[in-house]
């Protein structure tokens, strides 16, 4: 959906565009149009998207607390855009180049988020967090491991 996001950012862009500097009828139409596509592919992707990764890549033993500072730093960062946001887009200039600024930036939010994360699918909720960690991490985290809870009985049968 990220892709949709930064094609409506971008129709929002061009609407500004057709209204400040075309002074075109059209103008508003595009703008309305844009915005309510990026409302629309706003939740169902970028929106939840902080919420889901980070709900899968935290280990077990941390993932309330992750959680809970993730959160606290989702709203700090959108009330800090928010607040941003009001300031730039007072002049004709900033709104063409904001929107334009923040369809860039959604695309390239999507192509890390593409390059860098692993598929999950099928993969319990505990193992999702060694698929981030090279192989020497992988054999110190299973030694922290082992030191904080001791060896049980299922973790010796995994390690043989």
């Amino acid at each position: 959906m990220m892709p949709v996001s930064a094609l409506a950012l971008v129709i929002i862009a061009i609407g500004n565009y057709l209204i400040y500097y075309q002074d075109s009828a059209a103008g508003p139409w595009v703008t309305l149009v844009g915005l309510f596509l990026c409302l629309i592919a706003f939740s169902p992707g970028v929106g939840s998207q902080s919420f889901v990764l980070n709900s899968e890549i935290h280990p077990l033993q941390v993932r309330s607390e992750a959680l809970s500072l993730i959160t606290a730093i989702n709203l700090l960062t959108g009330y800090l855009t928010t607040a941003f946001f009001l300031t730039v887009t007072t002049t004709s200039v900033g709104k063409v180049a904001t929107y334009s600024t923040l369809a860039g930036v959604c695309c390239l939010v999507w192509v890390f988020l593409y390059k860098v994360l692993p598929e999950t699918k099928g993969i319990p909720l505990s193992d999702i967090p060694e698929l981030f960690l090279s192989p020497e991490k992988k054999v110190l985290a299973e030694e922290i491991y082992l030191q904080f809870f001791g060896q049980s009985s299922d973790r010796k049968k995994q390690l043989s």
